[in-house]
Formats: structure tokens, sequence, C-alpha cells
């Protein structure tokens, strides 16, 4: 599997969704606070990614990815997506080092399912992670 940082992004605590998407989208847009700032804690966050292998089968295979955040970082966001448009995503969540779904999330897991591919082209699974440390 492999893994690597895709976007830094710097911001604070208090950033909105909406400012953290559009961090996400135009990473040259993202702006920092300077920590200390009352009510302010300075957080990075980062984009991991995994990249599975090639997954063929029948329609109604289910193929799972999951990607992982480094030490120290928590997965605090994440999503996925097949190569092949006649593969769905079908779950993506967090879950923590032991594949559970309680506790403190340090990676992402996608589920994709073959809902269409009569012909078994196969799809490439696609993870993300936005992972915090701070």
């Amino acid at each position: 599997m492999l893994t690597r940082t895709r976007t830094l992004i710097t911001c604070t605590s208090a950033a909105s969704a909406l400012g953290l998407a559009a961090s996400i989208a135009a990473p040259a847009l993202a702006s920092s606070v300077t920590p200390g700032s009352p009510g302010m804690t300075s957080l990075t966050r980062v984009i991991r990614t995994a990249v599975g292998a090639q997954v063929k089968g029948p329609i109604g295979t289910i193929a799972s990815i999951t990607v992982s955040c480094h030490a120290g970082e928590t997965a605090v966001g994440g999503g996925g997506t097949p190569s092949d448009g006649n593969w769905a995503t079908l779950l993506s969540r967090p879950q923590n080092s032991s594949a559970g779904t309680t506790g403190t999330p340090t990676h992402w897991r996608v589920d994709f399912g073959n809902y269409n591919d009569t012909n078994n082209a196969g799809a490439v699974p696609v993870a993300y992670a936005v992972c915090e440390k701070g």
C-alpha cells in the first residue's frame, strides 16, 4: 500500500468546516492565525493517501482500503473514490488503531462495491484521511 502526503493545511481550532474545505480545495488560499491568539490553538492538518491494488470481481464484490495517520496524528475527516464509475463508495468512516469505531481515530476506512462492472474491468480503490496534529 502506498501512502503519501498530499497537502499541508494550517488552521485554528475555531476554523469553520467551510474554511477547511476551501483550504483543501485551494491550498494557496489557506491562511493561518498567529499561535497564542485568544481562544485560538494552532493545529496542523495534512491529507494522507492510500492507493490499493486493482480489485476485480463480479457484481456484488466489495473491497476495502484504509489510510493511516502518522504517529501523534488524529483522523478528523476522510473519504475515497474508486477509479471506475461502475464501482460505488459504500462506507467511509474513521477507525482507531485496532480497526474499531470507538476511541481516538487514527485511520480512515473506505469500502467500495461493484454495482455495474459487468465487463469485470475492475477498479483501483483510493482513500484519503485528513490527519490533525496539535
